[in-house]
């Protein structure tokens, strides 16, 4: 049976952004980890989370890290490739969450490569 849990989160381009030009607003400052942690009431371990881009930054924490920091929370989106700018937002419907909500519930591996193969077997003869 699948282990449940909190669902992953899917970090997108802007996320990874956000993420690395925290760090180097944080290391510009000379402001340690420890400091935004404890200015903000959460761990060490979640800075780090999201120094790493392992975690998404909500828009009241990314409020709060620039409060912390003593920019605004635009500042952590500058320097923004425009390609990324410029990705069309997409529709998903019920059914595809469904679907990747089945998928994240696999075992890593083999079995997670195997479906992207009959995933991709699916489109060429849908096509």
């Amino acid at each position: 049976m699948a282990k449940r849990g909190r669902p992953r989160q899917f970090m997108t381009p802007v996320d990874q952004h956000v993420a690395e030009r925290l760090r180097l607003i944080r290391l510009s400052k000379s402001v340690t980890i420890e400091q935004i942690a404890k200015f903000i009431g959460i761990t060490y371990q979640n800075v780090q989370r999201y120094e790493r881009g392992r975690g998404k930054i909500s828009a009241g924490r990314l409020k709060q890290l620039a409060d912390a920091l003593g920019v605004t929370p635009n500042d952590f989106y500058e320097g923004l490739p425009n390609e990324i700018n410029q990705i069309p937002a997409r529709e998903f419907s019920q059914l595809d969450f469904t679907l990747l909500r089945a998928i994240a519930d696999l075992p890593a591996g083999g079995m997670k490569r195997t479906l992207i193969q009959l995933i991709d077997l699916i489109r060429q003869f849908d096509r």
